[in-house]
């Protein structure tokens, strides 16, 4: 039989990596790999997302209790794996602990910028859970070269492996630009993001506008209030946290995306598949999902008039947007496969030494 892979979250939301997640172990599982989710922290976690995997046939477990109460049973609930991976950075050293002295590999994960967590967990947190386990993979090169900067010869062993992405149907091609554009900003409402200047560019448009913002954060009042300010508080839908996401790309024509720090950002990769241009931010792994200048824009950090530039050059241009529509369905095609993500992940592990063949 193949070997069996357990998957770790800190919890279970509607976000970026329990999407990632779920994509992955399908691809998996079409590939007779067993897979399971455990899930560190049960507090507020999405009976939505839980139903979508177990409508995959993954079982996802809730561990409960203190700290020490959930390490013990992580490391009961992984003895027959071959791999526990992480995909929550700061559960990376409990799977260390839970793997530790065993033939099973423990995997930490990264995908997100190192001084992000450091910043919101404290350096110290940071430093133990970039540290351990010894091997990581992360899901941008940026990222991964992040942990070397920061520990040197001390950095553990590093596969990089970017997000694939599920497309439940085919991609339709933008066929012509209506009198109003559609535009989508997609992400948590936080201070890197940067929606203020989402809001700033879009104050700089020459064309007819409508933008939905689709998220929830601690900076969204401040950015209602913005946009009351700049006058444009009409046109812009705050649609909050929805389980529909593609429904939405669909129906827009440009995505804007001015974060200041990005792994390998699954918004943009989505916009990406359906055909929907972006105009992001040079940050992260934008520069592998945008390619400049054919299926979107990419901007330095924080240049609003460059990407006002950019948006109103596609919203004036209704033949230069409809081919990137087209570019970007090819590319995704290619680049963005769920097969192409399990082929990638499975590689990564086997460079850090297992053998995915079949055991006894």
């Amino acid at each position: 039989m193949k070997p069996k892979f357990i998957y770790v979250l800190g919890g279970l939301y509607n976000g970026g990596q329990e999407r990632q997640l779920l994509n992955l172990t399908i691809a998996l599982r079409a590939a007779n790999y067993p897979c399971e989710v455990i899930v560190w922290n049960k507090e507020n976690y999405s009976a939505i997302v839980r139903k979508r995997f177990e409508d995959q046939g993954i079982n996802c477990v809730f561990l409960e209790g203190g700290k020490r109460k959930r390490l013990l049973a992580l490391r009961a609930l992984t003895r027959d794996a071959a791999v526990v991976h992480s995909f929550t950075f700061y559960v990376n050293s409990f799977v260390w602990m839970a793997t530790l002295g065993r033939k099973t590999m423990g995997i930490g994960g990264l995908r997100g910028d190192f001084r992000q967590y450091a910043g919101s967990m404290g350096w110290k947190k940071a430093w133990l859970n970039g540290l351990l386990p010894r091997l990581l993979i992360a899901n941008s090169r940026i990222q991964g070269e992040s942990l070397k900067k920061v520990f040197g010869w001390w950095a553990p062993k590093v596969e990089v492996v970017r997000n694939g992405y599920l497309n439940d149907s085919p991609a339709q091609p933008l066929e012509q630009l209506p009198e109003v554009a559609e535009l989508i900003s997609i992400s948590r409402i936080v201070d890197y993001k940067r929606f203020d200047l989402v809001l700033e560019v879009l104050k700089q448009v020459n064309h007819p506008w409508h933008m939905t913002i689709i998220g929830t954060g601690d900076q969204e009042e401040r950015i209602r209030n913005q946009a009351a300010e700049l006058g444009i508080d009409k046109q812009i839908t705050f649609a909050g946290e929805v389980t529909n996401v593609p429904d939405y790309l669909r129906a827009s024509q440009i995505m804007l995306h001015m974060s200041d720090f990005e792994g390998t950002c699954n918004v943009i990769m989505e916009s990406i598949a359906l055909g929907r241009p972006v105009v992001a931010t040079d940050v992260g792994d934008n520069s592998f999902l945008v390619q400049h200048g054919e299926t979107g824009f990419l901007v330095p950090r924080g240049d609003v008039t460059a990407a006002a530039q950019h948006l109103n050059r596609l919203l004036l241009d209704p033949d230069l947007l409809k081919q990137f529509s087209v570019n970007a369905i090819e590319y995704a095609e290619s680049a963005f496969s769920l097969t192409a993500y399990a082929t990638n992940t499975l590689q990564a592990y086997a460079n850090f030494g297992l053998s995915i063949k079949d055991r006894e």
